[in-house]
């Protein structure tokens, strides 16, 4: 056999049988996390690949499937709630999860295809298989809302065709128990629609630990929600419909053709209003309790379709410019000038100010490439909507810039004609690499300034980068994350030096934070 022909010929497993398998998972344990996170990669796919029983291939899994979460888990630590696009490494980490867990709902899958009529099985077998394979699927799908990536049109594409098969084989409905999911028994049609209701509740929107609050409600409510073939009789919200012979996710807008199925969502209403009316009257409002905000948002993104979507059309409001990063926005909004902190010259010998004054000659050199060796630049987006204070955003694939939850940016655009302060609140990636963003105006007129806690209550007195923002409902101070706190009196050098306190935080981004500010 020639050599270059015999390297093309994949390996075998490491294993064929649960017990050789339990052994190579001992061994593995010891290893580096990302290197054994891809030997479960490529051991998975050789298995695939290999000729086996249904059920030894099945008890193979099982002892995968436990390891593969693990690993997940762990790996979702170095890509989750990130800027977007992910960073090489995130993205890699990213793309190394889906792999994982594709790997995984395909020999599940396997399984289940041998239970199709002619083929042997065991009862519940074919039941647990198509639980599995979806249970399993839904870590992609876990991963894309914790990152906010939009799950592709393989992973849909997926999803319907194992829900396909455990309907055919009669056992869509057949409950089966799975930890790693729920602590209650779910059947593959509850999961297919957990499935279905985690991309509906647009989970970009939502904090982290809101987020893991409606992952278990819905884990838990699913399974009260019933698919059928055609649309229920009568309805006061629409059902959602997927072409389970397509690649699309759910809508509430019924395809004009294919192998739809509806799922009514009206029990998981009548439960959420339920919630709602609790939590409004001050009932059930224990310490950790989600507000009112938060079964609405439910409400009304996976009943009531409240979903945004880029629109076909492109360009809807017109440009907007956008400035990422405090240091970046004080930077353009100072007139393309570096922040350099004060100095006190009357304090300086004279030999000090003559150097001062030398480089203060030089600097105009050194600040033709400032911006560009800093990384700042100015972003094109096109405004999609605007409502009240905030501004729904859209930027075409491709587009170079970083965008996060929680940044702060400065935008210009219609009707602004200087730039304003503005935090993320919220950011998406659609399959296709498209960005969509909501952003929420900071109400006033930012002025650059330099701020620092006064030195005498404060021992380093260092000058930062900030705002002043007036002309708002409250006079407020922008600055740096972790550079002064309520209670502070702060030096403001911005059109004079002067002193002021501030009285309290008004909100906190993963890079800046705005207080309150009053007279010292």
């Amino acid at each position: 056999m020639p050599e270059a022909f015999a390297q093309r010929i994949p390996r075998p497993p490491a294993f064929v049988d649960a017990q050789d398998c339990r052994r190579w998972l001992a061994a593995l344990s010891g290893e580096h996390p990302a290197r054994a996170h891809a030997a479960l990669v490529a051991e998975s796919n050789l298995l695939n690949a290999q000729p086996l029983a249904p059920d030894e291939r099945l008890r193979i899994l099982e002892l995968l499937r436990e390891a593969a979460h693990r690993a997940c888990s762990e790996a979702a630590r170095r890509f989750a709630r990130r800027a977007l696009p992910l960073a090489a490494s995130e993205k890699a980490a990213f793309d190394a999860n889906v792999a994982l867990a594709r790997a995984l709902a395909k020999g599940y899958a396997i399984c289940l295809e041998a239970g199709a009529p002619g083929q042997s099985r065991a009862p519940g077998e074919a039941a647990l298989a198509a639980q599995r394979s979806l249970a399993t699927l839904a870590w992609e799908q876990l991963d894309a809302c914790r990152t906010g990536i939009e799950s592709a049109p393989s992973f849909w594409r997926a999803a319907h065709r194992i829900y396909s098969a455990a309907e055919a084989l009669g056992v869509a409905e057949d409950a089966v128990e799975d930890p790693l999911f729920d602590e209650r028994a779910a059947s593959p049609a509850a999961v297919y629609a957990y499935v279905l209701l985690l991309h509906r509740c647009d989970a970009h929107e939502l904090e982290p630990s809101e987020f893991e609050s409606a992952r278990r409600h819905l884990a838990r409510w699913s399974r009260h929600l019933k698919f059928s073939a055609s649309p229920p009789p009568f309805f006061r919200l629409p059902p959602l419909v997927v072409d389970c012979a397509g690649s699309r996710p759910p809508s509430q807008v019924p395809p004009q053709a294919g192998r739809l199925r509806y799922l009514d969502t009206a029990p998981l209403a009548a439960k959420l209003k339920r919630r709602l009316q609790a939590t409004a009257d001050g009932a059930a409002r224990a310490t950790h309790a989600p507000e009112p905000g938060f079964w609405r948002h439910l409400y009304e993104h996976c009943c009531k379709g409240a979903l945004v979507r880029l629109p076909a059309s492109g360009k809807v409001g017109g440009d907007c410019r956008l400035v990422t990063g405090l240091d970046a926005a004080h930077y353009y909004l100072s007139g393309r000038k570096p922040f350099r902190e004060p100095i006190d010259e009357a304090t300086l010998a004279s030999w000090e100010v003559e150097k001062i004054a030398t480089l203060r000659m030089l600097a105009p050199r050194v600040e033709n490439g400032f911006s560009r060796s800093r990384g700042f630049q100015v972003e094109t987006w096109q405004l999609i909507e605007a409502s009240g204070g905030e501004l729904t955003l859209f930027r075409p694939p491709d587009a170079p810039g970083r965008l996060g939850r929680g940044q702060l940016v400065a935008i210009k655009g219609p009707p602004d004609e200087a730039y304003v302060l503005a935090r993320v609140h919220w950011v998406r990636l659609d399959a296709q690499g498209a960005t969509l963003a909501r952003v929420r105006r900071i109400p006033g007129t930012p002025r650059p300034a330099a701020i620092r806690v006064a030195p005498a209550a404060r021992a380093d007195g260092q000058w930062r980068p900030g705002f002043v923002v007036t002309g708002g409902a409250t006079p407020s101070l922008v600055g740096p994350r972790g550079a002064f706190r309520p209670g502070d009196v702060i030096d403001l050098l911005d059109n004079g030096r002067r002193s002021v306190k501030l009285t309290a935080f008004l909100e906190r981004g993963i890079d800046f934070e705005r207080g309150s500010l009053g007279s010292p």
